[in-house]
């Protein structure tokens, strides 16, 4: 039991590779999105460049030596509404995903616990159906350190 059990969670944690890239995708995004915007803003070189490639129409001339302050001031114009548009749509996608919950709509994570468990349970049709959906519910997305038995096999 114990062999067909790392079988099926292995097939399992294989299966969930592929259903977790949208929420990969979306981590990574945010994270870059995150640290590219700073120096988009405030740094010198970064922000005339990026204002060149927009065609934003600039305001006077920036000095070589301007401050962080100074800098950031500069590019308002035209990062403002990038920024904020952005903003505004993770704002209402978190608003969104809250009223989901509220409502008891099943988020995306749901939906790839039901199909993980289903999808295991139709590869392994020898087993009892609702053990092997609890299994396949059951098991954490992060890895083999993380598995249902808290050991490594």
């Amino acid at each position: 039991a114990c062999e067909k059990m790392k079988l099926m969670y292995k097939f399992n944690e294989d299966m969930s590779k592929w259903l977790l890239m949208p929420l990969h995708a979306g981590l990574v995004t945010c994270a870059l999105g995150g640290v590219v915007v700073v120096p988009l803003v405030f740094d010198h070189t970064i922000a005339i460049a990026f204002a060149e490639f927009l065609g934003a129409e600039q305001q006077g001339t920036l000095p070589a030596d301007a401050s962080v302050a100074t800098v950031g001031e500069y590019t308002w114009p035209w990062m403002e509404p990038i920024i904020g548009t952005l903003s505004f749509s993770i704002l209402c996608a978190q608003l969104f995903r809250g009223a989901l919950v509220n409502l008891a709509y099943a988020p995306y994570i749901s939906f790839v616990q039901s199909h993980r468990a289903n999808t295991l349970a139709d590869y392994y049709p020898r087993y009892t159906r609702s053990i092997v959906k609890q299994f396949g519910r059951s098991q954490p997305f992060r890895g083999e350190k993380f598995n249902p038995l808290n050991r490594r096999w």
